[in-house]
């Protein structure tokens, strides 16, 4: 299990619980302003949201300590502050 943390300048630090300490973080460059929000998906996707009005779904490796952005969503017009995932798996922002 893992902490993330997402302090006022966007990037996240992520923690091991079960280690008591810090493993890696995701720098907040992955957007081109900074990172609102973080959601977790039941399929352990993380989903990032932004001001700069995009969302980025990441998949996350943490035993390699590791994170690939495999899809960025395009076509808001302002800041993105919130993604939930809904009970038939589809994400409302």
């Amino acid at each position: 299990k893992y902490v993330i943390l997402l302090p006022f300048e966007g990037n996240l630090y992520i923690y091991s619980i079960k280690l008591f300490k810090y493993e890696f973080f995701i720098p907040s460059n992955i957007h081109s302003d900074k990172i609102n929000r973080i959601t977790e998906l039941k399929s352990g996707l993380l989903v990032t949201t932004s001001s700069d009005t995009t969302f980025n779904i990441l998949k996350m490796d943490y035993k390699n300590k590791k994170y690939e952005v495999i899809q960025v969503l395009l076509g808001h017009t302002s800041s993105v502050w919130m993604c939930l995932e809904l009970s038939d798996g589809n994400i409302k922002l």
